[in-house]
């Protein structure tokens, strides 16, 4: 936000006016949050993709991103995932859930990395700009991936955390770009397996 002090004199007002913008735009950060800041579920549609990938993915956030749901679907009209994968932190439970099987699997999350920090902490960024994605605000920010100097992607993030866009620099890779965005808490059960699935032994 840029304050603007006014003042009898014009010449003043415009020199408050202008250092208050020089001070907001310095107080940015130089980096987006790397994580949700409220629950969320967000809806992504896949582009530049194969026959066979799938076409949309819906991710659930809670807990300031320590427990996530990723469900994905073959087609972006699909109502029902094929496979979904649940990291519940507070839990210590990696959940990966197959549909069409009617099975699951669960063990610790050990040393399995968050999948819902979509950027991650040692990436470089350049802010870049603002776009609307899915009617949300969201800055865009190159990234730079550690130790390669090539051609950089480019991530839309809103202000509390939410990856909105992701647009690699190769043409042959997937892009993503949010379709949906509902806030608050997850469905009950959103972080268990259905209770009719089968584990499957030794898992």
């Amino acid at each position: 936000m840029v304050w603007c002090s006014r003042r009898p004199v014009a010449g003043l007002a415009i020199a408050v006016c202008i250092c208050s913008a020089a001070v907001a735009w310095a107080q940015q950060p130089d980096h987006p949050l790397l994580l949700p800041k409220n629950d969320v579920t967000v809806v992504y549609r896949f582009d530049r993709i194969g026959l066979h990938d799938y076409h949309k993915w819906q991710v659930i956030y809670s807990d300031v991103g320590q427990r996530v749901r990723h469900d994905y679907f073959r087609w972006f009209e699909a109502t029902r995932p094929f496979v979904t994968v649940i990291y519940d932190g507070p839990a210590n439970r990696f959940i990966t859930i197959h549909y069409e099987s009617r099975s699951y699997s669960e063990r610790p999350i050990g040393n399995t990395d968050n999948p819902a920090a979509l950027l991650k902490p040692d990436m470089h960024f350049t802010r870049l700009g603002t776009s609307i994605v899915a009617f949300a605000p969201c800055t865009d920010w190159q990234v730079q991936f550690p130790d390669t100097s090539e051609e950089q992607d480019t991530a839309c993030v809103t202000d509390d955390g939410i990856v909105l866009r992701i647009v690699p620099s190769k043409p042959n890779v997937a892009s993503m770009t949010a379709t949906e965005i509902h806030f608050g808490a997850p469905p009950d059960g959103a972080f268990d397996p259905p209770a009719r699935f089968k584990r499957e032994p030794g898992r």
